[in-house]
C-alpha cells in the first residue's frame, strides 16, 4: 500500500540540512523527493497529493492506488505563474484545494472561479466564468453552491460579506447578478477552517435552487419579500434609504422573485443616457412610469459601487437639489438616522467635510471609516450631496445629459468593525 516517509539530507558542504518526503508503495519508491505529500482523507482507497518546487515551476500530482497498482495522475495545473488570469489561489493551510464533498475538492483561481477535482473516477471540471470585460467589475466568482444537476453554479462576491449572487451554467451562459443585503458571516479565527463551508452553510439557510421560466436552474430566497410588503413602500426609494430593506428588492425581469414592471433597457436608451462607448450589462427600464423621490425614473443600473461592494444607480428626470431635499424628507419622516456630507464640519480650506466623529456617534460605526467611506464624503464635487445611513452611503449628483443620478457608493456592515490584523 501507499505510505509517506520523511527523509533528509545535507546541502552543499554540509552547511544546511533539508527535509523532504518520499512516497512508498509496497517498499518501492514511487516519488523520490517532494516538498509536500498530503493524503486525501475520506476515500475508500488511498490517494495522495504530491507537491514539489522545481527550478522553473511548481509541480503537483495526484497519486493513487488502483487494483494494487500505483497510478500517477496527470499534473494538476497551477496556471501560468506569469499571468494572473490563470493562476490558482493557494494558502498554506489548503495547498491542495478546499474540501467540497467526499471525493471532490474546489480549487479557486486568483482571477477566475477555478475548477473542481474529483477522484474515482478522476474528473476535472473547469468552472464557467460568469463575467466579461464589463461584468468583471462586480467580481462575483467565489463558489457558494452547485445546482442539483451539477451543471449550474452560484457565485458570491465575498467570503466574508457577500452582497451579490450570480448563477452561471457550464455552457457559459449566466443570469443577471442578483444583489442581496450584505451578509456578515462570522470571521474565522482559525486559518485552518475552510471559508467556503461558511458560505455554503449560509446559502443553504437562505436560498434554494429552482427552475426558472426557461427551465434553467436559478436561485431563489427561502423567505422572499411578500407582495403586500412591497406595496407599503416604494421599492425604488428603499434602495437608497435602508441597506437591509432596500436590497431585498431586485429588478431583473427574468427572475420571478424580483419586482415586476421592469424590462431590460435597450441599447438606444443606454446610448442616450451613458453615451455610445458604455453599454453595461445590468440596466433596467420601467415598463410603465415609476417615480422615486418626486421624480420620474428613467433607468436603473446595477454596477460595482464606487468604493465598496455593488449598488444601484437610478437616473431620474429632476434636479439634484429637489431629489436631495426629498431624500432628506423621507429619512426624517421614517426617523432614519443619517449624516449629510455637506453638513459636516469643514476643513481649514473649506473644501472637505470631516464626518468621522459624527458618523461614529450617530450611526454606531465601529473602527475606522476606511478609504471608501471617507472618500465618498470628502471627494464630492460641487453640486453633489452625500447621505450616509447605517451600512449605506448614497450620492445625489447631476448626470452628463441633464438627469439626476442617485448612486449607491458604499455598502458595508457598520457594526462589524475593522477586520482582524493579518499579523
Amino acid at each position: 500500500m501507499l505510505s509517506i516517509r520523511q527523509s533528509g539530507g545535507k546541502g552543499f558542504f554540509g552547511a544546511w540540512h533539508s527535509d523532504y518526503k518520499r512516497l512508498i508503495h509496497n517498499g518501492r519508491i514511487v516519488i523520490e523527493k517532494s516538498d509536500l505529500i498530503e493524503p486525501w482523507p475520506g476515500l475508500d482507497r488511498p490517494a495522495f497529493f504530491v507537491h514539489s518546487n522545481s527550478p522553473l515551476e511548481k509541480e503537483e500530482y495526484l497519486v493513487h492506488e488502483t487494483a494494487g497498482k500505483v497510478v500517477v495522475v496527470d499534473r494538476i495545473d497551477h496556471g501560468d505563474l506569469e499571468r494572473g488570469n490563470s493562476q490558482r489561489a493557494m494558502t498554506r493551510e489548503f495547498p491542495f484545494g478546499y474540501p467540497l464533498r467526499a471525493g471532490a475538492r474546489y480549487f479557486p483561481g486568483v482571477s477566475t472561479p477555478g475548477f473542481l477535482l474529483s477522484v474515482f473516477p478522476l474528473k476535472v471540471q473547469v468552472l464557467p466564468a460568469p463575467f466579461n470585460e464589463r461584468r468583471d467589475k462586480l467580481w462575483i466568482q467565489s463558489l457558494a453552491s452547485i445546482s442539483p444537476d451539477q451543471k449550474s453554479f452560484a457565485y458570491v462576491d465575498s467570503l466574508d460579506d457577500p452582497s451579490n449572487l450570480l448563477v452561471a451554467d457550464d455552457n457559459g451562459e449566466s443570469r443577471d447578478a442578483l444583489p442581496i443585503p450584505i451578509v456578515s458571516l462570522p470571521r474565522e479565527p482559525d486559518p485552518k477552517v475552510n471559508p467556503y463551508d461558511r458560505v455554503r452553510a449560509w446559502f443553504d439557510r437562505s436560498y434554494t435552487w429552482q427552475r426558472n421560466a426557461e427551465g434553467k436552474w436559478d436561485v431563489a430566497p427561502i423567505a422572499p419579500v411578500a407582495p403586500e410588503n412591497r406595496k407599503t413602500a416604494n421599492p425604488l426609494e428603499e434602495l437608497f434609504l435602508t441597506e437591509a430593506g432596500g436590497y431585498r428588492n431586485c429588478f431583473n425581469p427574468a427572475h420571478k422573485g424580483c419586482v415586476s414592471g421592469w424590462r431590460q433597457a435597450t441599447v438606444a436608451e443606454m446610448n442616450r443616457e451613458f453615451g455610445e462607448d458604455y453599454t453595461p450589462p445590468f440596466v433596467y427600464a420601467p415598463v410603465t412610469p415609476r417615480q422615486a423621490f418626486g421624480a420620474n425614473a428613467k433607468l436603473l443600473l446595477l454596477r460595482r459601487a464606487h468604493f465598496s461592494g455593488s449598488g444601484y444607480t437610478l437616473f431620474a428626470d429632476s434636479t439634484p437639489e429637489k431629489v436631495a431635499a426629498e431624500i432628506s424628507r423621507r429619512l426624517e419622516q421614517r426617523k432614519i438616522t443619517f449624516v449629510r456630507g455637506d453638513q459636516c464640519p469643514r476643513s481649514e480650506d473649506n473644501r472637505r467635510g470631516d464626518c468621522d466623529a459624527l458618523i461614529k456617534s450617530s450611526l454606531g460605526k465601529q473602527g475606522r471609516n476606511g478609504y471608501g467611506l471617507d472618500d465618498a464624503i470628502r471627494g464630492g464635487e460641487p453640486g453633489e450631496t452625500v447621505f450616509v445611513m447605517r451600512n449605506l452611503a448614497v450620492v445625489v449628483l447631476p448626470s452628463k445629459n441633464g438627469s439626476t443620478m442617485i448612486a449607491t457608493v458604499f455598502r458595508e456592515d457598520f457594526s462589524r468593525g475593522d477586520p482582524p490584523s493579518a499579523e
